[in-house]
This record gives structure tokens, sequence and C-alpha cells, in this order.
């Protein structure tokens, strides 16, 4: 049977976006994308060959090489445009300078395929910034929830999932309300910084599609005045720059079976031909879930749980005790052990997020990079972790040969604590998630401890597999927008 579990789902979605990098929304101009044709014509090749991964791979390389076709934003004399978002406004910070994605030192789990990085400025001095994203909820919501139908950003449920999502990587959201800015209403977070410094304050805007996020790190003197220049500039904004083809992007979608992975591309080949990027990209994010289906998910045989897209089997150690139940939400499947014996849901979960599906051979290349492997896991880790609640303790570790980020956690569930364990296999990440008593958690986790080693096998870094899928890729990593 399949089974919902709001906590351990709501932590791997997190881990999703905390395992990714800012290197990705950089800009890409200067990347000389291959013939539209050619890209179309690889994701066939792949279809009728049943290589549904390296299907999905290419259409992720595609996709991030679309994005990257638009010409950068552009910010002269306080006027802010952006043909990708359609966006233009008025900024009252013309005393601020420009800074690019590097020099703002941005969290990397932040900047992923579907959000983009837009405008940053900084005042005087370094404590005063700010910071203008973009997130495309239709990507968001296909890297997400995949095949899930309940998740839906554009809704304020949505809305609050992003402002938690986005919060966990610079402290934590105090107080939150909606209100009307000008011809707005959007959604206004004070946030609390995790250590002591300037004050925080976070705007969203949402827009059909797309949600315009706008985060103000100012010294608590000036904070006030610029909280109001941030608020005024916001009111400025339109969404009629260069705007879409919205008949001609109606039209050929209208054409087009939403089922039919061939009928998709097809769909894909006639927005891209139009120049409508962003449209091509969502639809090349439906081709991806739509190809995700079939993959091969978890499979419960007696007391075995495998995952065979992975290579990863779970035994039960003690069918007596423990219960196995499915996590089966797009880009995340698991298995839940659950405690038949305790009250409160404690258990064990080994959950695995398909990067290859949710950011393509690129991304899982540069997440494997000697460079970039620590400092992805740790944000990997810490990102969900705070999803659960406060981060008691962290650490470094290794599971199965492998680098682990480790971290207990005070939960917001009554007389529980919760061990974090994630680690990076090469092209997917695995997830060991505890859930026990407080008052005896020590041996909750030494039990679980026993557990894994006994009977949870993945396999060992950089497989075969792995490197194969990585390697079809057919673009160089460079960076974005």
């Amino acid at each position: 049977m399949k089974r919902q579990l709001n906590v351990p789902n709501a932590m791997l979605l997190t881990s999703v976006l905390a395992a990714c990098t800012w290197l990705v929304q950089a800009d890409q101009q200067d990347h000389k994308a291959p013939a539209l044709s050619q890209c179309a014509q690889r994701i066939l090749q792949h279809i009728k060959r049943g290589d549904v991964r390296l299907a999905i791979g290419a259409a992720a390389d595609y996709e991030l090489d679309l994005l990257g076709r638009y010409q950068p934003p552009s910010y002269e004399m306080g006027l802010f445009q952006d043909e990708a978002t359609h966006l233009a406004f008025h900024s009252p910070f013309v005393d601020w300078k420009r800074l690019d994605a590097k020099k703002l030192d941005l969290p990397k789990e932040l900047l992923m395929t579907g959000v983009s990085f837009l405008l940053g400025l900084e005042g005087a001095s370094e404590e005063d910034r700010l910071v203008v994203m973009s997130i495309n909820l239709k990507q968001l919501e296909r890297r997400m929830a995949g095949n899930s139908s309940d998740l839906s950003l554009s809704s304020d449920r949505g809305l609050l999932f992003i402002t938690q999502m986005v919060s966990g990587q610079f402290g934590v959201a105090k107080s939150h309300q909606f209100k009307r800015l000008g011809d707005y209403r959007v959604l206004d977070v004070e946030l609390a910084p995790a250590l002591i410094g300037p004050n925080l304050r976070m705007i969203l805007l949402p827009h059909g599609g797309t949600t315009i996020l706008f985060l103000l790190r100012s010294a608590a003197g000036d904070f006030a005045s610029n909280l109001e220049r941030l608020e005024e500039l916001v009111k400025t904004a339109s969404f009629d720059y260069k705007p879409a083809n919205t008949v001609a992007i109606g039209a050929a979608r209208a054409k087009s079976d939403r089922s039919s992975p061939e009928s998709l591309i097809e769909c894909v080949e006639a927005l891209a031909a139009l120049g409508e990027y962003t449209a091509t990209a969502e639809d090349l994010a439906d081709l991806r879930s739509l190809l995700h289906k079939q993959m091969p998910g978890v499979k419960i045989t007696g007391q075995v749980a495998s995952f065979p897209a992975y290579g990863i089997t779970v035994k039960n150690p003690d069918p007596a005790k423990w219960k196995f139940s499915l996590i089966n939400d797009g880009p995340v499947t698991g298995v839940f052990m659950e405690d038949q014996f305790s009250v409160n849901e404690e258990g064990i979960v080994i959950g695995v997020v398909d990067l290859f599906f949710a950011y393509g051979p690129q991304l899982v290349r540069l997440l494997n990079s000697e460079e970039s492997a620590k400092s992805t896991l740790i944000g990997a880790g810490r990102g969900g972790s705070t999803m659960l609640g406060s981060i008691e303790s962290e650490r470094l570790t290794t599971l199965n040969g492998s680098l682990a980020y480790e971290s207990i956690v005070v939960p917001n569930l009554p007389s529980l604590k919760a061990r974090v364990q994630w680690v990076n296999c090469t092209d997917y990440g695995l997830m060991i998630l505890l859930f026990g008593d407080a008052r005896e958690f020590d041996a909750k986790i030494a039990e679980c401890d026993r557990i894994v080693r006994d009977n949870v096998s993945w396999p060992t870094p950089a497989s075969g597999v792995a490197s194969a899928l990585i390697q079809h890729s057919s673009l160089q990593l460079k960076p974005t927008r």
C-alpha cells in the first residue's frame, strides 16, 4: 500500500532543492546551443530504445539550454527589465550598486532549474542588500511533486511552502501576512536571521505561473526606510515587458496529446520555433514527468523492499515489529518501516531523491564534482533538517564508503526526536531518517544503525550505470541566467 507521510515527504522534497548549486543560474550567454531538432531527435532516440532515464536526462539538458537563450536581465538608471519573466520595475535603490550572484554569496541550495537569479543590489555597507529571484511554478512543481497533483505552488498554501523552503536557508520565519501593495496581493514575511546580523524581510509576488521573490537585508538603523523603498519598488512592477504570445502558445498546446511523449516533443519544437523558451521549458518539464511514470518504483515482495532503478534493497529485520509502507511522490520514492508498537509513529524512512530526474545529467555531474560535493551534501542535509525542526547537532560521517551528512533534530512533534542522514550517491540522494522516542533516543539510534548495517544495501559510489548516464549529457557545464 502507498503511504502519505507529511513530515518525511516534506523533508525529502526540501532536500531536492537543497541538493543544487548556484552555478546553474549564472550567465550562459556565451553558450552556443545545439540545433533544436538534434535535441528533440536525441530524446526520441532514447525513448525508442527504451532508455527512459537517458530520455529524461536529454530533456533536462534541452530545458536548461532553452532558458539560457534569453538575453540576461537589464538594469539601467533604476529600470529593471527581463524578457524571460516579462517583469519590469522601477527601483528607488538607484544609489545601490549592482552585484552578480557569485558576489552575493547566496545559499547554493536556493538556485536551481526553475529558480532564476534576476538582480542583486548592495548599499554603502555589505549589510544592505537586495536580491530578486523568479520561481517558475510549473517547473518547480514538476520537480517537487513529480506525478502528484495535490501540490499547487500558486495557492496560498504553496506560497507558504515556498516561504518555509527559502527562509530555512537564512533563518526562521517569525511572522507572515498577506497584504496588498499597489495592484498586487503579496506575502510579506519577517525573518529572524540564524545568527546575529542585519534584519531580513522577504516579499513574494505571485503572478500567473511565476512568483517573484524579493529578499531585503538591512542594518537596523536603515531597515525601516529601506523596507519602505522595497514596497514602493513592488508597486511599480509590471509583467508586460516583451509579453509572451499566449495565443500561439495555446494553439500549439491544443494540437498536442499531453499523454504522448512523441506529441509533447512536437509541441516543444513548435514552441521553441516561436522563441517562447519559458513555455517550451515548461512542456519539457511535463515530458520529463510523463517519462518518469515509466520508471519502476519501490517494490515490496514479502519482507523485502527493492528499489530496481537504484539497486537498493531493504529487508524487514522483524516482521512482528516493523511494518513496510511505500512512499512514492514524483522524484521521491522510498519505504517507511513503522514500529507497530509505538503510539507516536516512530520508525525509519529509507528514501531516494532522483537527482537525474529532478535536475538532469549536467547538474548531477556538477553535484559529483570534487569542489561541489561537500557543500551540496551539507546543503542537502541541513536544508532538509531545518524543515523538520531545530538542529541540535550536525556532523559529517561515512555510510557504506560514502561521505554522509548527519544531524540530530528536535522536530515539531511531541515526544519525538529525529536523526537525518543524507548521502549523495552519484545520480540520486539517499535519505535515512529516524523518528524515535526522545527519552530513549540513544537506544533508538543504536537500533537503527544495526538495522541499516545488516538489512539495507546500496551500490558503492560512482556506479557504472550512473557514470554512463552522466556521460550521455551532450552539453558542457556552463552557467545559465
